[in-house]
């Protein structure tokens, strides 16, 4: 007898079935026969088979390319909960009580390196091979070789995410604590793919997933993270990610900031030849002059009183660590180095603590090794912190030569650039190359070591528990509020729990039932499926057509009314004045619910004008005699403390109106009025940074007050200093309208957007000038000899892209600049060659600069000169 290939049932000889062919001809009952997301019933034609899951699908549904190679991310996310869990486990244990594999890199003969065989530790075999060495340098200019940094795990949201439209969404999930997921959608290669960074206290985990293989809709993010919360296995679900005093993302790009380390400190110990203890090795007072040359390699000798670079723990004020030491800056990272010979030691004292209490705690140390016969024994300096040895021996005087081994514990893996060509380097600038980045991704490596990775996940978790709980207070808090809201809303009932009296007085309390999200989804459906929408709008200078229904387009919008059905009646019903469930924060909101709420009867003159003009036969001819009797039953209704409505004369819509289904929008691009559409259709729409500067102005202009408070709500959410300048250069095509100046003037009053990063941004140069007018009014916090570069710069742009004059441009634009405020030698160096600025100007700033009483008129200066007397020297 045969099973059904869904429910596992027997299939008897009088049940319906239904022969599935790519299942082993498999059958199922014909019952059974449905998708298993939608449950929507299938055909043969139709169907499809999960080739992972062996479940049935509807096309929708269908992922039917779980097993090739770009789903390999998807089964890591399967299996991410029980991988993160074996981590925690392994961490909390000692290093030794677990076996750790050895890494393929490892030397079976540590002798061969004059490096002496130690348990707990492993040598780094020569022969790693020329395609592993080149994988981890690029060739340029023949000669000269760039090796490659590890890259940070923590590095990867600020490269892939921030800045950039993405999700953020949290939980705090029974099993594995404080959880955060970032997705935002790429197009490689001509493909869309997810991609996904997860944060949990043992790590992150980081990948692309193509879109096809997630179940959900691509469209509805809710969706999307729910999808991806079930394949790890998440509880709770995944929620959005919100905080009322910062962004999400800054929050996020300053804890991944935290363990990324920008400054290092290593010891470099110098080791005489037959010197195998640790006090021999640390009373050498003098070294050779081998160690000498491999010190310039290494880095420039500083003095470090007075030092001000980083220190590493060394003292610059009284010389108590030494008078000297070696330093280097490479690719934005800080090296300091703790030379054994160098810091200072008490002859009595057998055990050098003063020297110790340095290079025991580095988590990397260099050793020069003299001597052909000495081997070196990674324990013979105790520890608990050294994890990695480079070992380095000179072998030639002339020319310079060196050879390097490298032996770490058992928990440090591999890390490149490998050895190659025998080990063997002579001295120049690609061993400094290789040198630096073998140490850089030495000490990285160091921190997957058990010891290291428990504290991180220690201060990982915490500052995880804090962001999730800051993400979930808001949640709570945004839900006071919405109640609060919904106590004041005229009309509406709270929910049963919260105003029903204890039984049996409960039972005779009826509630009012809303499903304004239900609502939302079915008028979106409707309105997206185009089977209802009558009319089309010609939109933008690409004029592209966009659908709509005339009968919720006039409901929502006074604009849309007159648009489309051609009238605004007022009717003087003695309807209460309707109260608005939040006050609106910005002006332009106020006026635009003053427009539709009836608060000021001389705020609608206009409207009024209109709808008398447009009157009935009855009406004087005269227009100013109509505006003048309505104005006066006006009056007359708030003598009887009555309120005016404006309601829409559905019911005498004009002809040509209704017999009209085109119509043409250019006031605003094609992208900023489809989510005006999808708002006023559905109620819900998605507002970003590059839609932002017109939505607020076609919700001022369609008198969509609701839309324009949340649009300024969210502006300071969605405004960086990274997006800043694209949404200035949008918004100088509004100015018209107030509500872009206010966005404008609350964009320039944030005083994080003010700072020398804007004047660096590559979209700074193309601000047109009303804009850079604006910008430069305001007080950037910043140089100004960096003001007056970066208003140069704009300046050369500006006059070749409308071929007029820079130094015009730059006599407009100098009011901006304080020129007492620059250095003398900056005046001559860099304003005056520029040859754009009045030489009588930057006479006047230096006089100034020698005596402030010598200038009487300050306004020649610059820009508030009046307020800096007191800042100029």
């Amino acid at each position: 007898m045969a099973m059904c290939f869904v429910c596992g049932s027997d299939v008897n000889e009088d049940d319906c079935c239904i022969q599935l062919y790519d299942a082993k001809s498999s059958i199922c009952h014909t019952r059974c026969f449905a998708c298993c997301k939608c449950r929507a019933t299938l055909t043969r034609m139709t169907y499809q088979l999960g080739v992972v899951s062996k479940k049935l699908y509807c096309e929708r549904h269908y992922n039917g390319s779980y097993d090739n190679e770009d789903g390999s991310y998807l089964k890591e996310l399967r299996q991410l909960k029980a991988k993160c869990l074996g981590y925690a486990v392994a961490r909390r244990k000692s290093s030794t009580a677990f076996q750790i594999q050895v890494p393929a890199e490892a030397c079976n003969c540590a002798r061969a390196h004059n490096i002496r065989t130690t348990h707990g530790y492993w040598v780094e075999c020569w022969d790693t091979g020329d395609e592993v060495a080149d994988q981890n340098y690029d060739t340029v200019n023949g000669d000269t070789e760039q090796f490659r940094l590890t890259c940070y795990d923590q590095e990867i949201y600020g490269k892939c995410f921030y800045g950039c439209e993405h999700w953020n969404y949290f939980t705090d999930d029974d099993v594995l604590g404080p959880v955060t997921v970032a997705v935002k959608l790429d197009i490689i290669a001509n493909r869309e793919y997810f991609r996904i960074l997860i944060r949990n206290q043992t790590g992150i985990s980081h990948g692309l997933l193509p879109i096809g293989h997630l179940t959900a809709n691509r469209y509805d993010r809710d969706d999307v993270m729910m999808a991806i919360g079930d394949a790890i296995g998440l509880n709770p679900p995944l929620r959005m990610a919100q905080l009322s005093f910062s962004s999400p993302a800054d929050e996020l790009l300053k804890l991944d900031q935290v363990f990324i380390k920008s400054e290092l400190k290593i010891g470099v110990v110098y080791i005489k030849a037959e010197q195998t203890s640790e006090e021999e090795i640390l009373a050498n007072c003098e070294h050779s002059k081998a160690f000498d040359e491999f010190l310039d390699v290494l880095g420039m000798r500083v003095k470090l009183k007075g030092f001000t670079g980083y220190r590493g723990g060394l003292d610059t004020i009284n010389n108590l660590t030494g008078v000297t030491s070696i330093y280097t800056k490479w690719k934005d990272i800080e090296i300091m180095c703790h030379v054994s010979t160098l810091l200072p030691h008490e002859a009595k004292d057998p055990q050098k603590l003063q020297r110790k209490r340095h290079i025991g705690n580095d988590i990397l140390c260099v050793i020069f090794q003299e001597g052909e016969n000495t081997e070196f024994i990674p324990n013979s300096i105790k520890s608990h912190f050294l994890h990695t040895f480079i070992v380095v021996k000179p072998i030639c005087s002339n020319p310079v030569t060196f050879a390097v081994s490298v032996v770490s514990r058992d928990d440090v893996p591999a890390y490149s650039p490998p050895l190659s060509d025998g080990h063997v380097f002579q001295k120049g600038a690609k061993f400094r190359e290789w040198l630096l980045t073998k140490i850089v991704n030495g000490e990285r490596a160091c921190y997957t070591a058990a010891k290291f990775a428990r504290m991180q996940d220690r201060t990982r978790l915490q500052m995880l528990e804090e962001l999730v709980g800051g993400f979930q207070d808001h949640i709570v808090s945004q839900q006071a509020r919405d109640m609060r809201k919904l106590q004041s809303r005229r009309g509406s009932w709270l929910p049963i729990s919260y105003c029903r009296p204890p039984p049996p007085l409960g039972d005779l309390i009826k509630d009012r039932f809303e499903g304004y999200d239900q609502l939302s989804k079915d008028f979106a459906i409707a309105f997206r499926s185009r089977k209802l929408c009558d009319i089309t709008f010609i939109v933008g200078k690409e004029q592209v057509k966009m659908h709509g229904v005339r009968a919720i387009l006039v409901v929502r919008s006074r604009v849309f009314q007159e648009m489309l059905y051609g009238k605004v009646d007022v009717s003087t019903s003695p309807i209460p004045e309707p109260k608005i469930s939040s006050a609106p924060n910005s002006p332009v909101t106020k006026k635009s619910f003053m427009k539709i709420g009836g608060r000021k009867c001389n705020s609608h003159h206009d409207i009024l004008k209109r709808a008398s003009s447009e009157g009935s036969k009855d009406e004087p001819p005269n227009g100013l005699d109509s505006t003048v009797q309505t104005t006066s039953s006006l009056h007359n209704l708030n003598s009887d403390k009555t309120k005016t409505n404006f309601t829409m004369s559905l019911f005498n819509p004009e002809k040509t109106k209704l017999h009209k289904n085109q119509f043409i929008v250019s006031e605003f691009d094609c992208d900023v009025f489809s989510v005006l559409l999808d708002y006023l259709h559905t109620g819900t729409c998605s507002i970003n940074s590059q839609t932002l500067p017109g939505l607020v102005c076609a919700a001022e202009y369609y008198e969509v007050p609701d839309l324009l408070q949340a649009c300024f709500d969210l502006a300071m959410h969605l405004v960086s200093v990274n997006t800043v300048c694209p949404i200035l250069l949008k918004l100088e095509r509004y100015l018209s309208y107030e509500s872009a100046r206010e966005l404008l003037q609350k964009i320039l009053a944030t005083p994080q957007i003010l700072t020398e990063q804007l004047l660096h941004q590559p979209d700074f140069v193309q601000l047109p000038m009303s804009i850079m007018q604006h910008v430069m009014s305001r007080d950037i916090q910043v140089a100004e000899i960096v003001k007056f570069n970066a208003l140069l710069g704009w300046a050369k742009v500006y006059s070749h892209q409308h071929k007029i004059s820079k130094v015009g441009i730059m006599n407009n634009m100098a009011e901006y600049i304080k020129f007492h405020l620059i250095k003398p030698a900056d005046l001559m160096r860099i304003v005056v060659p520029s040859k754009c600025i009045p030489s009588e100007k930057i006479i006047m700033s230096l006089a100034y600069q020698a005596d402030p009483d010598s200038v009487s008129d300050l306004q020649q200066l610059g820009h508030g000169s009046d307020s800096d007397q007191e800042s100029v020297a």
